[in-house]
């Protein structure tokens, strides 16, 4: 669902859910109405991301043609992103915790 990755990315890169209010009738108007609002300090390329992702109308949503996947892939703010390395893993973490078991979650 390109929308909730959207909110989840949203909530990493700015600190905040795109839309908020503890009363759940008012928190679907703002989903239905309101303007996202960006921080200043994104970049324009994670702000088109996000943008895109959170389009409200699910035809236009960045992700939603029939390119699905790819179109995201594709986007500006993944340029540096060598998706064939990602798939077969060849990436190492930025941070790799010591853990002591599989069931560490300290």
């Amino acid at each position: 669902d390109w929308w909730g990755l959207g909110v989840v990315m949203y909530e990493m890169m700015c600190g905040r859910l795109p839309f908020y209010n503890q009363d759940h009738e008012r928190l679907f108007e703002l989903i239905l109405m309101e303007e996202i609002r960006f921080p200043r300090t994104l970049s324009p390329e994670a702000k088109s991301l996000l943008a895109g992702l959170l389009k409200k109308d699910p035809k236009q949503r960045l992700g939603g043609g029939p390119s699905d996947a790819k179109e995201v892939m594709e986007h500006r703010f993944f340029l540096s992103i060598n998706w064939q390395d990602v798939v077969q893993k060849k990436l190492l973490p930025p941070f790799k915790p010591q853990v002591t078991s599989e069931v560490d979650t300290r």
